[in-house]
């Protein structure tokens, strides 16, 4: 309003014929820039050469460059100089200005050394455009030129010129040029330390930045909005919360709060750290917000997986009138992939293709990979064939769609359909594709990814590293895992959570622990995956003295507060039978939730405390905390272990009632309990309601029958079992129990074909159920053929070999497995001794009755009551009656003292 009078005096001035000078002139340039009235602008220049004003008055000239440039007539602009009376700094510089303002650097540039070949000496004002210019374009060279011509000028300890030239270092990356020129000014102000930060910032040296930071406080220089979204962002590099809450406390008290860019930069910063609640409130106290706003919040819900909350706000800004864009859409899609909304994400789809984003690629990506979440994979792939352009990014979400949501099949096919059309991979296609290879055991294939990323130099890419040494240590493979994480220069933590997570996996604990312990001399710091599967391989080794580190560890660290942290803790201290301890962290937890409770249950169960187990779980009910499958599964084993049938079926009601009888975890743990429980037919229908049933539920439904003497039931089941689910090594030991109480010999040979084939031929429990089947059905040739491969035979294994002779007569054959018994066995409880003794009774010779009493006697058995008794009965066998020996009869080989005779 005020140019537009100002311009109305103007023209009044005009009509009234009064005489004004070439100051009228500039202010009335002024006013049609300032209200953009191009026109009026042309009138007033005509105006100026008609009274001759501006071939002499180089502020008259740079006021119309000015406003030339503003209305973007930058042809006129230059033509003003060109036309006029030469060029002359002000104007040239004002020309520069207009260039920088329309981000072309490279014609400020030119402009710049038009203006040097024509003689005039640039200002500061001149350099600091210069250098804009420079920063626009990224002429690293050129920029580094015009600090040169800036020391020669003397203009190097200029305030603005210098703030200019660490912006321009700083944008180029250069960052210790761009501290050498900040260190050389007298006194830099708010904008170059600002630039300095941003520099720091932007490049990825938090710490740096707020070493700045704390530097420029101590120097009394008060940092201003731009400053604290800098700040901001150099807390978010490095994860520094405390301080960022201490930045946000000190805009409270400036109130910049409100101001829209730094609350952005706030909201932005708590929603990527998932500090959620500190987004919403800085979100909600806002007066006014926009579509940034609303973008920082919905992609924070979004990544940390609030799929209802992001659509929410979509209807929010919806309701405020304003248009989603392009980020909008990808955090609304990935919210509806992640809760499988497929009816708001065909309603987002259509709404893309209404405002013509569907060709975007980062849009169709989040479209492509909505479908795949949404287990709609036809719409996917009919997303990506719509796509014009298909580059390594749309390709390499389509493969990860898949291997994501396991058609590793169709993954593997996309990778060589890729390769086909000449699309190169990029280290996250090999990535993905290494996940397909993991998730269908095709080590092979993976083999000949790692291949390829080996040729193409990717080995530094930490992602493909990463999912190579998982799939390497998913699938056993050691020595090939091992030597990938050899190469990586810098492994990060997730390499060695994913090396130490797959020893985890395979039983190898120790090596769990070394791993752990190397990750912390390199300087590592703790993380809560880290410390969880430490902790459980504490609890599987019952290393209570490392446990018990690791946790005063985790507690310096303030990882204690972590539910699975904690979880873990209350795991390992039950495993290791200090249930005290378990019981104190559970105790000393803010808030119990059910992974804590059930940790608390594992234990307890696993101690054998069922029926505390059991109690624990009402109380914990009781509190309003709901079970979840992995409680269910534990309760339900301690109603199995102690036959509590009652209690496991109002269980089975509580899990109906909660909807976990489709889980196969829990139903499988039902199958267990009833078949425990004496339950078989109960055990029957759980199954058979299951929609997929695998290899676990078909064995916990063998085992039932076993376990109570239906073998007939037990072959029938297994029969109609294998030709669909591949048996695994526990499903050869129940049918093999069931083939030996039987004599089923020509099935359990059946067997041991499909043993071997499977390459569970080294299975100790295997083997020593082979050998119980063969020895039960009289085949002793079979038997010793078996025991002999066994690499550990324990007692009760050569007490059942010696058995199956006594049961064909062979006696002559028990003395020699009992000398090698002896020899090879360590220790032998009580209670296999008194087997061993009833077994040898079969042999009736009093050498053999002088051999077992001097091995007794040598054991420091032969006061235990009930291996007294049976040498007892051995030696009545042998017509040899307690107190009838002589000691001239003692067989030399006896050397136990007489009193140890007399007592038999």
């Amino acid at each position: 309003m005020e140019f537009k009078e100002a311009l109305g005096l103007y023209e009044q001035m005009i009509v009234d014929s009064v005489a004004y000078s070439r100051y009228t002139i500039v202010a009335a340039l002024q006013a049609c820039r300032g209200d953009n009235c191009v026109e009026t602008g042309y009138e007033i220049h005509a105006q100026a050469e008609k009274l001759g004003f501006s071939a002499s008055d180089v502020y008259l000239k740079s006021a119309m460059v000015d406003l030339y440039c503003k209305c973007g007539s930058m042809v006129d602009a230059e033509a003003v100089i060109t036309k006029q009376s030469g060029w002359d700094a002000v104007s040239c510089t004002a020309l520069m200005a207009g260039h920088v303002m329309q981000g072309a650097g490279y014609e400020a540039l030119q402009c710049f050394e038009k203006m040097q070949d024509q003689g005039v000496t640039p200002r500061p004002a001149t350099f600091v455009l210069s250098l804009r210019a420079g920063v626009l374009v990224g002429a690293q060279e050129k920029g580094q030129q015009l600090h040169s011509e800036i020391v020669k000028a003397g203009y190097d300890r200029n305030i603005f010129v210098g703030s200019s030239l660490v912006d321009l270092y700083s944008k180029y990356g250069l960052l210790p040029e761009a501290q050498a020129v900040f260190d050389y000014l007298p006194n830099p102000d708010v904008v170059c330390w600002t630039a300095l930060i941003a520099g720091y910032s932007e490049h990825g040296f938090g710490e740096q930045a707020l070493d700045c930071l704390e530097r420029m406080e101590a120097n009394g220089v008060y940092q201003n909005m731009v400053t604290f979204m800098f700040g901001l962002k150099a807390c978010a590099v490095i994860g520094a919360v405390k301080r960022a809450q201490e930045m946000h406390s000190s805009l409270l008290k400036l109130g910049y709060d409100r101001d829209l860019v730094v609350a952005n930069a706030l909201v932005d910063t708590y929603a990527n750290w998932g500090l959620l609640a500190d987004a919403w409130l800085v979100f909600f106290n806002l007066p006014v917000k926009d579509l940034a706003t609303f973008n920082s919040l919905m992609c924070g819900y979004s990544e940390h997986g609030l799929g209802e909350e992001t659509l929410r706000l979509f209807h929010g800004l919806r309701a405020e009138g304003m248009f989603p864009d392009v980020i909008t859409f990808v955090s609304c899609l990935g919210a509806c992939g992640s809760i499988q909304s497929i009816d708001s994400g065909r309603e987002l789809h259509i709404e893309i293709v209404k405002q013509g984003l569907e060709t975007v690629l980062s849009v169709g990506s989040a479209v492509l990979d909505m479908y795949m979440k949404c287990q709609c994979s036809e719409e996917a792939w009919g997303t990506f064939c719509a796509l014009p352009m298909k580059d390594d990014v749309l390709w390499t979400s389509l493969i990860e769609g898949y291997a994501e949501e396991e058609f590793y099949e169709e993954a593997l096919e996309c990778m060589e359909q890729m390769q086909q059309e000449g699309v190169p991979f990029s280290p996250f296609t090999y990535a993905s594709g290494l996940k397909a290879c993991k998730g269908i055991g095709l080590s092979s294939k993976g083999k000949e990814l790692h291949a390829g990323i080996v040729k193409l130099g990717f080995e530094e890419e930490i992602v493909a590293c990463n999912i190579l040494l998982d799939m390497y240590a998913s699938a056993g493979l050691f020595l090939e895992a091992e030597a990938v994480f050899q190469r990586m220069q810098f492994p990060d933590d997730i390499s060695w959570n994913v090396l130490i997570g797959g020893y985890g996996e395979h039983g190898l604990d120790h090596n769990v622990l070394d791993c752990f312990q190397m990750m912390r001399q390199e300087g590592v710091r703790l993380n809560e995956a880290s410390c969880v599967l430490a902790l459980k391989a504490c609890g599987n080794l019952t290393d209570i003295d490392y446990g018990r580190e690791l946790h005063i560890e985790i507690i310096q660290e303030r990882l204690e507060r972590d539910p699975f942290v904690n979880s873990s803790l209350v795991d390992m201290y039950s495993n290791c039978g200090f249930l005290g301890d378990a019981f104190d962290v559970f105790s000393e937890l803010p808030a119990q939730d059910v992974v804590s409770w059930t940790a608390l249950i594992s234990g307890l169960v696993k101690a054998g405390f069922n029926k505390k187990a059991l109690n624990y779980l009402q109380h914990m009910q009781q509190v309003s905390v709901h079970p979840n499958s992995a409680t269910f599964a534990c309760a339900l084993k301690a109603c199995g272990d102690i036959r509590d049938l009652s209690t496991g079926q109002r269980l089975h009601y509580d899990i109906i009632k909660e909807e976990y009888e489709g889980d196969n975890f829990v139903a499988i743990s039902l199958i267990d309990m009833y078949g425990k429980c004496s339950s078989i037919d109960h055990a029957q229908e759980v199954f058979n309601e299951l929609p997929v049933k695998d290899v676990v539920a078909w064995t916990a439904l063998l085992t039932g029958f076993v376990r109570h003497g239906l073998t007939v039931e037990a072959l029938a089941c297994f029969r109609q079992m294998k030709p669909f689910i591949s048996p695994n090594a526990i499903t050869f030991v129940c049918i093999l129990k069931a083939c030996s109480t039987l004599k089923a010999i020509e099935c359990g040979r059946e067997i041991h074909s499909d043993v071997f084939a499977k390459g569970l031929d080294a299975n100790q429990a295997i083997l020593n159920w082979l050998v119980h089947m063969y020895a039960s059905c009289g085949l002793l040739e079979d038997a010793v053929y078996v025991f002999d491969e066994l690499e550990v035979r324990g007692s009760s294994l050569w007490t059942l070999l010696m058995a199956g002779y006594a049961r064909e007569g062979q006696m002559n054959m028990i003395p020699d497995l009992l000398e090698r018994m002896l020899l090879e066995c360590g220790y032998i409880s009580k209670e296999d001794w008194a087997q061993i003794l009833t077994v040898c009774n079969a042999v009736k010779t009093l050498d053999m009755c002088f051999k077992l009493h001097k091995a007794t006697v040598e054991r420091g058995y032969d006061t235990d009551f009930l291996v007294d008794n049976t040498l007892k009965s051995i030696y009545a066998y042998c017509t040899l009656a307690a107190g009838l020996v002589e000691k001239s009869e003692t067989p030399s080989c006896l050397t136990a003292p007489e009193p140890a005779l007399s007592a038999v």
